[in-house]
């Protein structure tokens, strides 16, 4: 067998399942560097490398197909940096946008809670009869 590691080792290596490993193959983001002469498949330590780039980008917010896009990049050997630019610029946008979603719960929470802690005692959950369909009928009405 050439040098490397089977991909239960590469796993351990990088503590990733080896179904994860699998499915990163199956996407197109990670390629064996061959087979031994059992038919198994075996990696070399790039392979490491490439994983750890996946789950850097990964980190930073990045979609599986913008990762994908950049390790085309990185293959290529060349630097695409307008083309790197487009993917930041668009995962930013929707960062943002699910951070104005976020910002709406979170002050939707924030109100219940003062609700709640100011009746602590009434007979019905304020925050029930806000959720409650009878309750946003009656309001409609109004």
């Amino acid at each position: 067998m050439k040098e490397g590691m089977t991909i239960g080792q590469l796993a351990r290596s990088v503590n990733l399942a080896d179904s994860t490993i699998r499915f990163y193959e199956r996407e197109g983001l990670l390629r064996p560097a061959g087979r031994t002469p059992g038919n198994y498949r075996f990696y070399g330590s790039e392979a490491r490398d490439r994983l750890a780039f996946i789950r850097a980008a990964q980190a930073a917010g990045f979609e599986l197909a913008d990762i994908k896009s950049m390790l085309a990049f990185q293959d290529g050997r060349i630097a695409p940096c307008a083309e790197v630019l487009q993917l930041v610029n668009t995962r930013l946008d929707s960062v943002r946008a699910q951070l104005r979603k976020l910002r709406h719960v979170e002050s939707v929470l924030v109100e219940f809670q003062r609700a709640c802690t100011r009746r602590p005692w009434a007979k019905a959950c304020p925050v029930i009869e806000t959720l409650s369909p009878r309750s946003q009928d009656r309001a409609r009405r109004r």
